[in-house]
């Protein structure tokens, strides 16, 4: 398959209005800062675009984000910076240089882009579904334990969140409630923008309560 890794300026780009893969508002907000805290991530996962149209095949989320981020003020990109953890454990010229990088970008928003020249159309339509699949799952206790929290959260991860919350307020008794089965039950909720996610988050579940006999998940 011919593809060729070149620069080509962000105005050029076109995004894929085809594109299935929604992002939500806070999502995107961190997006933007993780690609403004650690802008080598572009160069080492760049967008697919198709050659001749520059329609985005990959990579549509990160172009949306390049945009907003053409268009913040300096000011603005300071205070993304500055809710990110690495950036303020930045020494003081790491972080002007990091600020000066993207004042010089803004002037030439340069992107680092893969060509796809031979996909015929259902080959295109093809690899924008395959692009946005997940067929992994992730290692909570590793992640719970290797990695920094704040980050990962930062990152986009998804991860569980100590709170003050009552977790006695989650349960219902059973009798009260009239449901066939005796016992205590727990409801898991889980947010529109994580349907994806909804069998890994389902198989967390059922490991964390798989050494308590009779618990069962639904």
């Amino acid at each position: 398959m011919a593809n060729d890794l070149k620069n080509m300026l962000l105005t050029d780009i076109v995004l894929n209005a085809n594109n299935p893969r929604e992002i939500t508002d806070d999502k995107m907000e961190l997006l933007v800062q993780s690609i403004l805290v650690f802008p080598k991530m572009l160069a080492l996962r760049p967008p697919v675009i198709d050659a001749v149209t520059h329609v985005v095949y990959g990579g549509n989320m990160r172009i949306r984000a390049m945009l907003l981020i053409q268009q913040m003020s300096q000011q603005a990109i300071l205070d993304a910076l500055n809710k990110q953890t690495k950036f303020k454990r930045m020494t003081q010229f790491e972080q002007q240089e990091l600020l000066e990088y993207w004042t010089k970008w803004q002037q030439r928003p340069l992107v680092k882009v893969y060509l796809g020249a031979d996909l015929t159309d259902a080959e295109k339509a093809e690899f924008v579904i395959k692009d946005n699949v997940s067929f992994g799952k992730n290692d909570f206790d590793k992640l719970a334990n290797e990695w920094d929290n704040d980050l990962l959260a930062e990152w986009g991860m998804d991860i569980w969140h100590n709170t003050d919350t009552d977790i006695d307020s989650f349960f219902t008794d059973a009798d009260n409630s009239g449901n066939k089965e005796k016992g205590l039950h727990v409801l898991v909720s889980v947010p529109q923008e994580l349907e994806a996610e909804l069998e890994e988050i389902r198989q967390v579940v059922e490991a964390a309560v798989a050494d308590y006999a009779g618990v069962k998940v639904k």
